[in-house]
């Protein structure tokens, strides 16, 4: 994958509410930002290795599809994915699903068909083991976008990634935990993920552990409150 992408200019439609105060926000934009964000923390290249085409002078490489992409040709820099995804690069499969999801230098009659057409080629390279595409799979799954929003599936894909030490999908692990979206709700089992993420310099990963620890210590403080006001209520009486 390239070192940089930029993910704008997507049409938000509707506003969905999910339960953690860190997620209070529409999850369309959640889906962009944690896209975004695999680049401004500096998110590791993990996956199952590629199966490049070979490199032969003047031949397409990934690098040089990303060179198109960061001098914005964008339909170059798509032309350039199809040809390695098609011969089933992992790496361009991914970038041509995410160029159908940023709507940068494709055209589909609608919004809807180019996010069916970003979830097939995510598919394709997560069905080979890469990390990014799997985690990206796990995000069209849980919003819903160009395909029927299916938790457990979204909840599947995300513990791959994470399996592999993916942080993008361990937060996003973390928040399906956190909420009981495909699975019951365990808070343990959320701040756990949470950590790994954080570990590893994912930044909302760290202020979601952060929020839960304080809601845990909290609610902790709350009991042991309650507790001692009825313990001193029965010796009063």
């Amino acid at each position: 994958m390239g070192q940089r992408w930029l993910v704008a200019g997507i049409v938000v439609l509707g506003v969905l509410m999910v339960p953690s105060a860190h997620a209070q926000q529409n999850p369309f934009g959640a889906l962009l930002q944690n896209l975004q964000k695999q680049l401004e923390e500096g998110q590791p290249q993990q996956g199952a290795p590629n199966k490049p085409a070979e490199a032969r002078p003047g031949s397409q490489t990934n690098d040089s599809c990303e060179a198109s992409y960061e001098a914005r040709q964008y339909k170059a820099a798509v032309s350039c994915w199809r040809n390695l995804a098609d011969n089933g690069d992992a790496r361009a499969q991914t970038r041509l699903g995410e160029s159908y999801f940023e709507e940068k230098g494709v055209s589909l009659p609608s919004e809807w068909q180019e996010h069916a057409e970003a979830v097939k080629w995510f598919r394709k390279a997560a069905d080979q083991g890469y990390a990014r595409a799997q985690g990206d799979l796990g995000l069209m799954l849980r919003h819903g976008k160009g395909t029927a929003r299916d938790y457990p599936q979204a909840l599947m894909w995300f513990q791959k990634a994470a399996d592999q030490g993916y942080a993008s999908a361990q937060y996003n692990l973390g928040q399906m935990y956190e909420d009981g979206l495909g699975v019951q709700k365990d808070e343990d089992t959320a701040l756990q993920w949470y950590k790994k993420a954080a570990d590893q310099g994912y930044k909302n990963a760290v202020v979601a552990f952060q929020e839960l620890q304080h809601k845990q210590q909290k609610a902790q403080q709350e009991k042991q409150k309650t507790a001692s006001n009825v313990k001193v209520a029965i010796e009063t009486k």
